[in-house]
């Protein structure tokens, strides 16, 4: 048996099922300047539904001059979503010619109900097929043409015709060009997506920067539904799978793009993922490496199934065809229990009413004519077979709201103007979907002119916006001035100056006042641009969202350095703070008896030491003892060490078969908090066995040592025994600095580097800088920091001979009497100072007394000189 409904939905509002809604309207005042903001309260009491596309209408003397979206009045009220209403109308018929003067939808429905059947009849839908026949109009046939089951913006079909030649890109805009590019590591069992807006297509290109690390190992591509996906769940994919489908890329050892194709069929535009992801028997912790940007305005990327920081340079391409239906398409369901068309048409059937109506749409993205015909929809309707192919038409009320209470409207969003002529009496009054309010009156006056000035209509987030009315226009002086901002605050004054702190569209209405009391008004909309990112409500809404970046943060480890990341034992960090903050969201241990300052303050900790990003630099540097003349401040602070003169000669020399490999990563972390930690991680490789001295210049301040088994030496050097690798953090330093990090590696066989022309090291005992001005080895030109030129001692010295030669005299002449003589042996008191300190310094060093001496003497001391800087 055949007997068919089908509608042809043409989009009108429906008269039927309208409800009346109470409105009212006040306005500020009776009298309002010609051509100025007519400002008052629109009152609005819901009876039932509400259209979402319907506006609140205001008329002056029956002439509409303003509306007002209700969807704005409640986008932040909390209401109830209603389904379309839709009703039959119209004759019944076969087939149609949908004309298309330019883009757009038709809509057309099947009514699978009538007097005998209802809803509950409607069992089964067995098969659903139709004819589609592009035809010209004005020389242009309609191109991508789709068709959509259920008006619900989920397209079951989009014409594609013949293939054209080549690929085009998908849009790739969350790589940057001029970004800065790191490599992250993919091993086994890692799955990289970026997600994408697909094209439909047949066929598809997928396409990767990336470089070979490991033999025995094939990199795939393929594009998914769901980037949660694992490798595990994709292992059988290949070109040709019923289930997923995958290519492999030509991965080179060289960093390069590759790229592969296959067949998948994408019915409409949508999002997906295209991955890439490893197989093959490796031992190898990295498999292959890809190239990735840092750049964040844009973030598409996901590894493993979580949501990444950086993205990848993973891309797609489809293959475009022809789009003009020209010519006849027939469309129908198959036998699949996934099929799309069975799955919308029971979709529409579970959203439908008691008469039940199943809406299609069809669109085109041009102008042309699609002519519908030979439907067929194939169900069982009360236990037997019934099969729709006619036609009628239908009418449609759009998406509805349901709420309960009242609502004001501040007139002035309606951006309504009071008439331009003056001393004329006008009535304004308000409708919604046919309801109306009461007329008010008014009287329009010759009002002063404020001549609102303002420096930008569009600005940034806090960022400072001057009005300006000082070019007023006025019969007599005005007397007051008064700002509404739009956001809650007001203003007075001539000139103001406000910020806003959110984004948005903000109305701004001055009022001035004159000496004969009247008001002129003028309204200026402002643009706020910016992104706020808005504080968690409350304490569990920020602890979500700690939890939330933790997670991020954890999946995004592996795109950083991974000698860094082990170095700083990050992956067991992270994986502690996201465990304690799941332990304060379920309250384990005791969590729930904490009061919420408690809770809070545990919160905050966490988020100060939970990283969300991490930049490394990495740079290498000469780590390695290079002078002989570095060697003496090494000795100088391995107190207790030195045995004999040429000990430092010994160590230099035993430098020669020492090879040090130094490394530098400048890293910058940004907390969770918001906080930034800048520091260095120094660490060398050192081929030879001994004891390793760690020789810090001024200016470096070790934080933490890594290696295990160090001591401290003085302030500035670290002592490891029996090590190859030294690692430890420094506070940020300069480069310069820190190359001047020096490693001396005292050997077990130390002895076995001889030494000759024993007495020639005492020389290194005096060099410049110790204070000490060595006769006959240093002067004021060669070191001028121990022989500096001072004061012209000569003119002291032949006053003291003049005065020894009177003394003498009257010792000779005159007699003894009570004079006492004696002799310094220091010409003057900084040299004998100077010699006690080097011999102090030296004992501290353990250097032997009798090489001590030889070493003065040879610099020119006297022996009772050097017994005078021995005694106490």
């Amino acid at each position: 048996m055949e007997r068919g409904v089908v509608f042809v939905l043409v989009i009108v509002l429906l008269s039927v099922s309208v409800f009346a809604h109470e409105l009212s309207l006040s306005l500020e005042s009776e009298e309002i300047g010609n051509g100025q903001p007519v400002l008052g309260t629109v009152t609005i009491d819901f009876d039932g539904r509400v259209d979402l596309e319907s506006n609140v209408e205001v008329y002056i003397d029956d002439e509409l001059v303003g509306t007002y979206p209700i969807s704005e009045l409640l986008k932040d009220k909390v209401y109830e979503v209603l389904p379309p209403v839709m009703g039959t109308v119209g004759r019944e018929y076969n087939e149609q010619d949908f004309d298309f003067s330019s883009e757009g939808v038709k809509i057309f429905g099947i009514n699978v109900t009538s007097d005998v059947y209802t809803k509950r009849d409607f069992r089964e839908i067995n098969s659903f097929s139709m004819k589609l026949e592009g035809k010209s109009k004005s020389g242009k046939f309609p191109t991508s043409v789709s068709v959509d089951i259920g008006y619900d913006n989920k397209t079951e079909y989009t014409y594609v015709g013949t293939p054209k030649i080549g690929f085009i890109n998908l849009k790739s805009d969350y790589v940057k060009p001029s970004a800065q590019t790191r490599e992250k590591f993919i091993g086994e069992g890692d799955m990289f997506c970026q997600e994408v807006e697909l094209e439909p297509s047949t066929r598809y290109s997928v396409k990767a920067n990336v470089k070979k690390e490991s033999a025995n190992v094939k990199l795939f591509g393929a594009i998914l539904d769901d980037a949660r996906m694992r490798p595990v769940d994709v292992e059988d994919c290949n070109p040709t799978s019923d289930e997923i489908r995958c290519c492999e890329l030509g991965v080179q050892n060289s960093m390069q793009e590759v790229s592969c194709t296959y067949d998948l069929k994408v019915e409409t535009k949508k999002k997906g993922y295209v991955c890439v992801f490893p197989k093959g028997d490796s031992e190898d912790e990295h498999w292959f490496r890809i190239k990735s940007d840092t750049d964040s305005s844009v973030n598409t990327g996901y590894i493993n199934g979580r949501k990444n920081a950086l993205d990848s340079y993973i891309f797609a391409a489809y293959r475009d065809y022809e789009k003009e239906l020209n010519g006849v398409k027939i469309i129908s369901s198959s036998e699949d229990d996934k099929d799309p068309f069975i799955l919308a048409l029971e979709r529409a059937k579970r959203n439908c009413g008691d008469s039940c109506v199943i809406p299609i749409a069809i669109s085109s993205l041009t102008k042309g004519i699609v002519k519908m015909s030979d439907l067929s929809l194939d169900i069982i309707l009360g236990g037997a077979g019934e099969v729709i192919s006619s036609f009628q038409d239908m009418q449609i009320r759009g998406s509805g709201a349901l709420y309960d209470g009242e609502l004001e409207l501040d007139l002035s969003k309606t951006y309504t103007k009071a008439p331009s002529r003056r001393y004329r009496d006008y009535y304004i009054y308000v409708v919604l979907e046919g309801s109306e309010s009461d007329e008010v009156s008014f009287t329009t006056i010759e009002a002063p002119e404020p001549n609102l000035d303002v420096s930008s209509k569009k600005v940034g987030v806090n960022q400072d916006v001057l009005f300006d009315v000082r070019d007023a226009d006025s019969d007599s002086d005005i007397i007051s001035y008064s700002w509404d901002f739009g956001d809650g605050t007001q203003g007075t004054g001539s000139v103001a100056v406000h910020k806003y702190t959110k984004p948005g569209n903000y109305i701004v209405i001055v009022k001035i006042r004159d000496q004969e009391g009247h008001v002129g008004t003028e309204a200026v909309k402002i643009v706020v641009e910016g992104e706020v990112e808005e504080a968690p409500k409350d304490f569990g809404e920020k602890l979500n969202k700690a939890i939330t970046d933790v997670e991020t943060a954890i999946s995004s480890l592996s795109s950083y350095d991974s000698e860094a990341v082990e170095i700083l034992g990050l992956s067991e960090q992270m994986n502690n703070a996201h465990s304690s903050l799941l332990l304060i969201k379920s309250g384990a241990n005791g969590t729930s008896n904490e009061s919420s300052l408690s809770k809070e303050t545990a919160l905050n900790g966490i988020l100060s030491t939970a990283v969300k990003n991490l930049e490394i630099q990495s740079t290498s540097f000469d780590g390695k003892i290079n002078s002989l003349d570095l060697v003496p401040s090494a000795i100088e602070l391995m107190r207790g060490e030195i045995t004999e003169v040429g000990y430092e000669k010994q160590l230099f020399l035993a430098q020669r078969n020492i090879v040090v490999n130094s490394g530098a990563k400048y890293v910058t972390v940004t907390y969770l908090s918001g906080n930034e930690d800048k520091f260095v991680i120094i660490k060398k490789e050192i081929t030879g066995f001994g004891d390793v001295y760690e020789l810090m210049p001024f200016g470096i301040n070790v934080r933490e040592v890594l290696t295990p088994g160090h001591s401290e030496i003085g302030t500035n050097m670290l002592k490891f025994s029996g090590v190859q690798r030294v690692s430890y953090i420094i506070e940020e330093a300069d480069m310069t600095l820190i190359s001047k990090i020096k490693s001396l590696v005292v050997p077990l066989d130390l002895s076995s580097f001889e030494v000759s022309d024993e007495p020639e090291i005492l020389d290194d005992l005096f060099s410049c800088g110790d204070n000490i001005c060595a006769r006959g080895f240093e002067d004021q030109d060669s070191c001028p920091s121990d022989c500096a030129k001072g004061f012209p001692w000569w003119i002291i010295v032949v006053g003291l001979l003049l005065i020894s030669g009177g003394l003498f005299y009257i010792y000779k002449y005159k007699g003894p009497g009570n004079l006492n003589s004696s002799k310094s042996l220091f010409k003057k008191p900084e040299d004998k100072l100077a010699l006690k300190k080097f011999i102090r310094d030296s004992l501290g060093k353990r250097i032997q007394r009798e090489q001590i001496i030889l070493a003065l003497k040879k610099k020119g001391w006297t022996e009772a000189q050097i017994r005078e800087g021995f005694k106490p």
